[in-house]
C-alpha cells in the first residue's frame, strides 16, 4: 500500500519545522503545524497540477513554498 500525498507532506513539513530558524522547541506544536500546513500544501499542489507522489516530490514542494515566503 502506498502513501497518500498528505502524508508526504506532512513529514516534509515536520522536517523543515525541524531546522532552528523556526524555532519550534515543542514536539506537539510543531506535529500540530506540519500537519495543517500540510494540508494546505497538499491542496495547493493539486491546484497545481503538481504530482506528489514520492518523498523527494513532497520535500521539493515544501522547500519551494518555503523560498516563496522570502519573495
Amino acid at each position: 500500500m502506498s502513501k497518500s500525498p498528505m502524508k508526504f507532506m506532512v513529514r516534509s513539513w515536520n522536517k523543515e519545522l525541524k531546522k532552528p530558524e523556526w524555532q519550534m522547541g515543542s514536539r506537539k506544536h510543531r506535529k500540530d503545524c506540519a500537519r495543517s500546513w500540510a494540508a494546505v500544501s497538499a491542496a495547493a499542489a493539486g491546484s497545481w497540477h503538481e504530482v506528489i507522489d514520492c518523498q523527494d516530490a513532497a520535500d521539493e514542494a515544501v522547500a519551494e513554498e518555503v523560498s516563496n515566503w522570502d519573495a
